[in-house]
């Protein structure tokens, strides 16, 4: 890598060969190697020498690309036209096929190439992403008022889709939900990152305070949605 340590890879936009992909992906594992001797030495030489910086791995390109979708709100098709239609999309973007020991086969991958030309020219050329449409998003309404009967089962999937449309449809974050479901004596009673690991995983200790919370918001907008919470089912007697 020389100059602006132009990746091997984006020395040309629409390679006419894959022959010319595996030799960039080479190029690439060379660069890992040097990265990663240039890290030991720093760390175990009195006189360590300048790190070289390391093209993107798979993992931050697909990352990056699904930043794109998330926070932009881009269509695949349109990312897809964006990087010249590269061929094994969904291979790339699912990752299971690159998992250890198969892991470096991913810089063979065209979708990879493509995605990670696209990322450094935004970043060293020239950017041709569409701007960042900020939609004013509207308030939560107020749910102080509104009392709910909590019941000992809560359904665990409903919950999670319900936060996530309220996170989506409300100018909300996991800190402001956090102080609107309550504090404890010593904290408050559903911690941010309860929150997220809930949106994320849908497991939490937290879920029946999360429930409570979006079942208020839903009686709040006056529409008439399943309860989130259900009652024990009656024994039969023997």
């Amino acid at each position: 890598m020389r100059g602006m340590e132009v990746p091997s890879w984006a020395r040309a936009q629409q390679p006419k060969s894959v022959s010319l992909f595996e030799k960039w992906a080479k190029e690439d594992q060379e660069g890992y190697r040097l990265h990663n001797a240039a890290m030991r030495k720093k760390t175990t030489s009195l006189k360590p020498g300048k790190v070289p910086s390391r093209p993107a791995t798979p993992a931050q390109v697909r990352a990056k690309v699904r930043k794109l979708i998330n926070k932009r709100s881009m269509k695949i098709k349109d990312i897809q036209k964006l990087m010249g239609n590269p061929s094994g999309w969904g291979k790339f973007m699912n990752g299971a096929s690159y998992k250890y020991p198969s892991a470096g086969a991913a810089l063979c991958n065209e979708a990879y190439n493509a995605a990670s030309f696209f990322f450094w020219c935004e970043k060293n050329v020239s950017s041709r992403l569409p701007p960042v449409m900020k939609v004013a998003k509207p308030s939560l309404p107020d749910i102080s008022a509104v009392k709910v009967t909590r019941h000992p089962l809560v359904h665990i999937k409903n919950t999670q889709t319900a936060l996530k449309r309220i996170c989506k449809k409300y100018d909300l974050t996991y800190s402001k939900m956090s102080a609107l479901m309550g504090r404890l004596k010593f904290g408050p009673r559903v911690s941010v990152a309860q929150i997220s690991k809930f949106v994320n995983t849908g497991g939490s200790e937290a879920f029946g305070d999360i429930a409570e919370f979006c079942e208020k918001v839903q009686m709040a907008e006056g529409q008439k949605r399943k309860s989130l919470f259900s009652k024990l089912p009656k024994r039969r007697r023997v």
